[in-house]
């Protein structure tokens, strides 16, 4: 089975006054560029899943770092669970087969290797089966966590049970934080978001059922919780995985980077 990865940068980055996160700089390079290069000796493909706006200017990053990614355009989904499931049947429907998926967001920095590593080498063949692997970190005071269960004490089977959002459910000072990397059996993974539509009462258009007419990721987890497909947590090391959603956030992580440098 083939093993692919992909960038979901279908947003519009409005925080961002509407340039791609993904081509923002961190020491230099774009970061989608620094995300490629650790991950291209693990994978056999590398899509770029953009929008039609932002197609030239990463067509074009493509092109000027020679990098061997493919640049291929969705309509931006109701909620990034929507442009991963646009995502996952553009890519099945090009290769005409199911795959081994890895994907990511373009606002997210990867300062190593080693989380691409450790995603694709962690064992998806569990059972109960995986609906997916969410590569995963304890952080302090996250936007996101996790409420999570082990099987039988295994910490390589760690299984989330519920997902919760600082703003709509208060803080926590730690948490068992998503690192903004995922990985599934595409058709798996579709099959499970299928269900999940229907949960929230998709029409074809909008999703009537969900608070904010949206299908979101990470609140997906609890769905397939509650239908016997929980996600599973890849634990990965802290601090390595910096994600942003302003200019002032991403210049945090360049200052936080040079001093680290400046350390050495």
């Amino acid at each position: 089975m083939r093993k692919i990865l992909i960038f979901v940068v279908a947003g519009f980055s409005t925080r961002m006054g509407g340039f791609p996160k993904a081509l923002a700089k961190i020491g230099g390079l774009p970061v989608i560029v620094h995300a490629s290069n650790h991950s291209k000796n693990y994978y056999d493909n590398i899509f770029i899943i953009c929008n039609e706006k932002t197609f030239p200017s990463f067509y074009e990053t493509v092109e000027k770092y020679s990098s061997n990614a493919t640049v291929r355009t969705i309509v931006t989904g109701k909620g990034d669970a929507e442009s991963v499931y646009r995502s996952l049947k553009l890519v099945e429907n090009e290769i005409g087969a199911t795959f081994d998926c890895t994907f990511c967001w373009g606002d997210a920095y990867f300062s190593t290797s080693e989380i691409f590593m450790r995603m694709i080498n962690y064992s998806i063949w569990q059972d109960p089966f995986p609906s997916i692997i969410v590569g995963c970190a304890i952080d302090t005071s996250p936007y996101a966590y996790f409420d999570f269960y082990t099987v039988g004490g295994d910490m390589e089977k760690i299984l989330i049970k519920k997902s919760y959002f600082k703003k709509r459910d208060g803080s926590v000072s730690l948490g068992m934080h998503d690192q903004c990397i995922f990985r599934c059996i595409s058709s798996t993974f579709l099959a499970c978001l299928d269900l999940y539509r229907q949960e929230l009462g998709f029409d074809g258009e909008n999703y009537p059922l969900s608070p904010n007419n949206e299908m979101g990721l990470l609140d997906s987890f609890s769905f397939f919780s509650k239908i016997g497909r929980p996600a599973t947590i890849c634990l990965l090391p802290a601090n390595n995985v910096f994600s942003f959603n302003t200019a002032d956030e991403l210049l945090q992580i360049n200052i936080k980077l040079q001093n680290k440098v400046s350390e050495i």
